[in-house]
């Protein structure tokens, strides 16, 4: 079993730019990242590769050896890392205002992880971990993902994949309806009626 760490870090966000970086730990000498071309509820082919731009990868360690990146396609890249761990890092432009896919902004970031995240093809996780930089402006990371704060953690790629997240400065307002207790954070303009609601 593998153990992935994502971290999503500040790039140029009044530009629309966000950074990921991945640390992989895996013993296979080839690992086959790919983007998914769907997104759970909406079943379109999307073609979310196209916001991926320089991407690089390393050796983990002191010396940081740059690996080659070789495309195999639209969706597909594959790093050869002779069974040491590596890091790959990327930059992803979002500025899509829909369920379907990203939306980075100084004010707030809607992360969409199936148009953000490469995961690694036939590498089933023991861990999935992700930590959001404290070098972006936001101080609420809002996720179905167990865990606090900035630190999320899962085991299945399902789950990570089917978790968006919510970077703002606005926290959650609890409610319960019927037994469950739910959470809701409102960004952007508001409806008056809406503010009287609340």
């Amino acid at each position: 079993m593998s153990k992935f760490h994502f971290s999503v870090q500040e790039y140029q966000l009044s530009g629309h730019y966000l950074q990921v970086e991945i640390e992989i730990v895996s013993p296979k000498k080839e690992t086959q990242l790919s983007l998914p071309v769907w997104s759970p509820g909406s079943y379109m082919v999307r073609d979310y590769s196209r916001h991926i731009h320089k991407m690089e990868a390393f050796l983990s360690g002191k010396n940081g050896k740059r690996l080659e990146v070789e495309s195999l396609g639209l969706d597909v890249w594959s790093i050869r890392s002779e069974g040491e761990s590596f890091r790959v890092r990327y930059v992803v432009y979002g500025f899509d205002y829909s369920v379907r896919s990203n939306y980075f902004t100084p004010e707030f970031c809607l992360l969409h992880p199936p148009a953000l995240f490469l995961y690694p093809k036939d590498l089933e996780p023991a861990e999935i971990t992700l930590e959001i930089s404290n070098t972006l402006p936001f101080r609420y990371c809002h996720s179905g993902l167990d865990g606090k704060g900035k630190k999320r953690t899962t085991s299945s790629w399902d789950e990570f994949l089917d978790a968006p997240i919510l970077l703002s400065n606005r926290p959650a307002s609890p409610f319960r309806a019927g037994e469950c207790e739910h959470e809701i954070v409102l960004e952007g303009e508001l409806h008056k009626s809406v503010r009287k609601n609340l």
